[in-house]
This record gives structure tokens, C-alpha cells and sequence, in this order.
């Protein structure tokens, strides 16, 4: 007895803990239930406002440096293309200048007019001159300087092979950029000598330098070996910048374009674009500062949270002001009715008032009691079902046990008396065992844990694992699937015990022998795409007045069921949120067709 103390005291050192708790918490909650309920509106309006506003915010930054990034890429795409036009017409000219020195005779007078001609019309050009096949210059636009020995440079080289061909550029002594371009001169459609020229580029640096975005937007190109051609800043492009590291320039020079936010080596976020220069190899990027790039998305997130805040603030205000028009006996019937939705029917409120709230409270009070009173009788109608369908079932088979072990003393001689007993006694243990696991499995329908579940491989394992079964029985299985089947949300095991029990329902129905097929597929349904598998038998089918209780706890038409795998199957498949109907026509076969949402497209 003493040893009973020490408990009853813990016991009590437990329950003035939790009483000194409470009481601190009462004591720091207002006292007034509209102040308690307007802080929890407040709070149940605050915190979804301001999740949906951060995700705005999020998402609008999202989609302004998706904008940003895209305009950049195109004021690239469009500041490469102008880059290729610029250093395009010297090369035209030179095409066109070599069409008319293939189309005249090999006079050497005549070649030094036209190259002449073209020099004093066309300022881009340096010297220019016309190279036989044998490296000779034939003429030059420089009239009076020594005519030059070209065989060994590998653009007359190219060029002479029959196609167009660009030096790297250069350098003059005045530091402006230069690239000789060499173009076939064809005669009769055969490659007769070369038109060289040195063209002056200075006009693609004002295009890269024209190229401005704000205070911190330049542009520049590199040469198709990432060396800088042209930037703001000459300084570098004399120097021959070495650009190759990069990850966007290696990108361009790979003959990829588009526009990312990178760090430089200080640790700085740059914004760039870069697209390549068709034709020529070189790769045009356009570099600004991230944070004046998305200066307007920075006020544009300052200026929501302060309508976010205001927002949250008016809401605040407003959930104070309701909450004082409401009273104490709304917030008791809310708890009662929580209550009663739990299954509690016991709970009843007092009634001091004549209004219409005293009015509803005696409603309240009127309802528990009969949905108390049906709960009462649904329970003892459910007691008596299943007491029947358990009795019904057990009854034969206990009186057939019961019989043959009353005789087992008494012929335990008997061979043949023997042989039965021992065949038929295991047997109906094995039908009660089935008889119990069919009860706990409908009384235990807790929630199961749902996975993505393929389809496909799912229904091949269970069609490996359902066919020698319905061999064994005479029964012939067809199967189809059509088309790629999805992947769905589910619980495998419950999945193959709904189809197992179907497919096994299916075979009992036609005892002779028959055929069971198989399809599933994708149907539209529900607003949505669903997965439809079909099992359809050719047996006596379903009378019409019995398909609409099939599905009930303890329904069945077999001489020996008690009628809970239907039920089972569709607990199962309205946990996976799926749906289950029956089709049957008496002497023409049965069709069950279930549907499942899909959760993912085709693996």
C-alpha cells in the first residue's frame, strides 16, 4: 500500500504542473473572446497575405530578370547582325570587284583602273590587289609601289582554292583595326587569280562602341579565338585581351547564344548576352551590372511589400471589427458542432436566451438527440448484419465439424470415415481462417500510405502473377493496353488486391470455363486525364436489382461469401480517389471499370 505514494504524489506534482501552466496562459490571453477571436482572424488572414505576396514578389522577379535577360539577348542578336553587315559590304565589294575582273581580259591597265576606282570610291579599303594563281600581284590600287610575292600566305592560299577567306585583324601603326580579305576571281566558271584587299574595320568599333545600356551596359567582341576585338575600352583590345576562359565567351565561341547572371572575379553580378557573328566566327557579348539591370524589379519589390503591409494592416483592422460582432454562444456552438462532427453526440448547450441565437441553440441540442438516437440505431442494424451474414456463414460449416468429430471416437477405425474427416475438417478451419481475415480487413480500412505507381510494369507484374491462376481454372485472360499507360498516386499491394479479387471474381463466375479481358488506358474524366482499367467476363452476369447493393458490407449472391470483398475494394479505391462501377448483363457477362486521376505524364 505505502508503495502506492510515491506515484499518487508524482501524480499530483503532474496536475498542479499543468494547472500552473494553464493558469499563467489564461492570464496572459485577453479576457474577452472577441479580442482572442480577432487575433486568430488576424493572424489566419496575415499569414496566407503574406505567403501569397512573397510568392508574387518572387515570381513578378522572376519573370522581370527572365524579361531583362531575354531584351539583352536580343539587343545582341540584333547588334551581331549589324556587325556582320558592316564587315559583310567590304567583302560584297570585293566579290562584285572580282566578277568584273573575271568578266574583262587579263590586262594588267585595266585591273589597276578598277582597283584604282574602287579605292577612291570605297575609304574602308587599304591596298588592294589582284594576285594570279601563282602568288604574283598583277595590279595594285597603289599605283607606282612595288608589286608583291603572296604564294606563301595562307589566305591567298585559301582564297585561291576557290573560296572566301579573312585574316585575323590587325593593327595599323595608327592603332586602327585591319583584316585582309581575299576573294577568288573566276573566269569561264575556273578560279583565274585573287582579289586581296586590306579593309579597314574602325567602323565596326563605333557600332560595339555605340552599344550602351544605362551606366554600366557595354558591349565588346572577341575574335573566333576569344582574343577581344573590340571593347570600350582600346587599352584592352591593343592588348589582346585573352577572353578564351570565360564561360560565356567559350559558350559564343561554341555557337551558342544566350544571356545569364554570373560573378565576376571581385564577387560582383554581371548580367550578359552573347550571340555569335555569323559567317565570321567571332562572338558579340553585352555586359551589364545586375544591380542596375534589375533596379526597376528592387523598387518594384519595395513598393509591393509596402502594399502587402498596408494590405495586412486593413485586414487586421477589419478582423478586429468583425470579431466584435460576434459573442460568446457562436464560439460554443462552433466547439459543439466540432464535437458532434467527431462522433461525440453527447454534447448539448445551455439555453438562456429567447432570440434567435437561443432559437438555434435549442436547434442544436434537437439535432445531437437524433442524430444520437439514428447513430444508436445504425449501430445495432449494423451489429445485426454482420451477426447474420457471420452466423449464416459459420453455421453449416461449424454443424458439418461439429458432426464429423462427434463420430471420430467411435470410427477412428474407418479408413474411409478417416480420409474424409481428414480432408473436410482442414478445409472449414481454412474457410473460417479466410471468414476472420475478410472481417479484420474491412474493420481495419486505416489510411495507407500512396506512391507514384508506373502503370505499366505494375499491370505486366500482376498479369505474370493472375494468369496460371486463371489457367488452373479453365479460364482463358486477354489483355490490352492502350497506348502508353501514365504514372498514378497509389499503394501497390492495395492495387493488386482490388484487381486480384476482380480478376478471381470474375473466374468464379464462370465455372465452365470463359474468357476474361483485360484493357486499360487513358480517358478524359473528372476534368482531368484518368487511368481506366476494365475487367469484363463472359459469365451469368449480374440481375439488375442486385447491382445496386454490391457494393454493401455484408451483401452477397454467393452460397459461400459473406460479402465484404467489393467492400473492401471500394474503401481502396476511394482512398487512391479513384472511382468503381459495375456493368452486367444476365447471361452476357459482367464489366467493372475503374478510374484512377493521373498524377504524371508517360514515363
Amino acid at each position: 500500500m505505502l508503495m502506492k505514494f510515491p506515484s499518487f504524489f508524482q501524480s499530483c506534482q503532474r496536475k498542479l504542473s499543468v494547472f500552473h501552466f494553464k493558469e499563467k496562459f489564461l492570464r496572459w490571453m485577453p479576457r474577452r473572446v472577441w479580442v482572442q477571436l480577432a487575433a486568430v482572424m488576424a493572424v489566419l488572414v496575415t499569414v496566407p497575405l503574406m505567403t501569397l505576396g512573397y510568392s508574387l514578389i518572387r515570381t513578378s522577379q522572376a519573370a522581370v530578370k527572365t524579361s531583362v535577360l531575354r531584351d539583352h539577348e536580343q539587343l545582341a542578336i540584333r547588334a551581331a547582325s549589324e556587325v556582320g553587315e558592316f564587315v559583310k559590304r567590304p567583302r560584297n565589294l570585293l566579290e562584285v570587284t572580282a566578277s568584273i575582273l573575271g568578266a574583262i581580259d587579263a590586262d594588267v591597265w585595266k585591273q589597276e583602273t578598277v582597283l584604282v576606282e574602287l579605292a577612291l570610291h570605297e575609304d574602308i579599303f587599304g591596298r588592294i590587289s589582284s594576285v594570279s594563281l601563282e602568288g604574283r600581284e598583277l595590279a595594285a590600287s597603289e599605283i607606282g609601289t612595288p608589286l608583291k610575292d603572296r604564294s606563301s600566305e595562307p589566305l591567298f592560299q585559301k582564297a585561291a582554292g576557290g573560296v572566301f577567306a579573312m585574316s585575323d585583324i590587325y593593327f595599323s601603326k595608327d592603332d586602327l583595326p585591319y583584316a585582309v580579305m581575299g576573294v577568288p576571281v573566276r573566269r569561264m566558271g575556273e578560279t583565274a587569280g585573287v582579289l586581296m584587299a586590306d579593309v579597314n574595320l574602325r567602323g565596326f568599333w563605333n557600332i560595339v562602341d555605340n552599344i550602351r545600356i544605362g551606366r554600366t551596359g557595354r558591349a565588346g567582341v572577341v575574335s573566333d579565338k576569344g582574343i577581344l576585338i573590340a571593347h570600350e575600352d582600346k587599352k584592352k583590345v591593343l592588348e589582346r585581351e585573352d577572353l578564351s576562359d570565360r564561360p560565356g565567351v567559350q559558350a559564343v565561341l561554341q555557337g551558342k547564344a544566350g544571356a545569364e547572371e554570373s560573378p565576376d572575379r571581385e564577387g560582383k553580378n554581371w548580367l550578359m548576352a552573347y550571340v555569335p557573328i555569323p559567317d565570321l566566327g567571332w562572338g558579340l557579348a553585352i555586359r551589364q551590372s545586375a544591380e542596375e539591370a534589375y533596379a526597376f524589379s528592387y523598387w518594384m519589390k519595395v513598393l509591393s511589400w509596402v502594399l502587402i503591409f498596408m494590405s495586412v494592416g486593413m485586414a487586421m483592422a477589419i478582423s478586429f471589427l468583425l470579431a466584435r460582432l460576434l459573442v460568446k454562444p457562436i464560439q460554443l456552438l462552433i466547439e459543439k458542432t466540432k464535437r458532434v462532427a467527431e462522433g461525440d453526440f453527447d454534447q448539448t448547450l445551455p439555453v438562456e436566451r429567447g432570440d434567435e441565437i437561443g432559437n438555434l441553440l435549442r436547434a442544436f441540442n434537437d439535432m445531437t438527440a437524433k442524430l444520437k438516437e439514428a447513430r444508436q440505431a445504425e449501430k445495432m442494424a449494423a451489429i445485426g448484419k454482420a451477426a447474420a451474414a457471420i452466423t449464416h456463414e459459420l453455421k453449416n460449416s461449424v454443424t458439418m465439424a461439429a458432426a464429423l468429430i462427434s463420430l471420430l471416437p467411435k470410427r477412428r477405425d474407418d479408413g474411409e470415415f478417416m480420409e474424409r474427416f481428414a480432408k473436410v475438417v482442414p478445409q472449414e478451419l481454412e474457410n473460417w481462417k479466410d471468414l476472420l481475415q475478410s472481417i479484420s480487413d474491412f474493420s481495419r480500412q486505416a489510411k495507407f500510405p500512396l506512391s507514384p505507381v508506373e502503370v505499366g510494369p505494375f499491370l505486366e507484374d500482376f498479369r505474370l502473377l493472375v494468369e496460371e491462376r486463371l489457367v488452373q481454372r479453365k479460364v482463358q485472360l486477354e489483355w490490352k493496353a492502350e497506348g502508353r499507360l501514365p504514372v498514378i498516386e497509389g499503394n501497390p499491394a492495395k492495387l493488386r488486391q482490388v484487381l486480384l479479387n476482380l480478376v478471381l471474381n470474375a473466374a468464379e463466375a464462370m465455372p465452365e470455363g470463359g474468357m476474361v479481358k483485360v484493357a486499360a488506358g487513358c480517358v478524359q474524366a473528372n476534368g482531368g486525364r484518368s487511368l481506366e482499367i476494365r475487367i469484363e467476363d463472359t459469365g451469368k452476369g449480374i440481375p439488375p436489382d442486385h447491382l445496386a447493393a454490391i457494393f454493401e458490407p455484408f451483401y452477397t449472391t454467393k452460397h459461400n461469401g459473406l460479402g465484404l470483398g467489393l467492400a473492401i475494394c471500394r474503401g481502396i479505391v476511394d482512398q487512391h480517389g479513384g472511382r468503381i462501377r459495375v456493368d452486367s448483363k444476365v447471361g452476357r457477362g459482367t464489366t467493372f471499370v475503374l478510374q484512377f486521376p493521373v498524377a504524371h505524364p508517360s514515363p
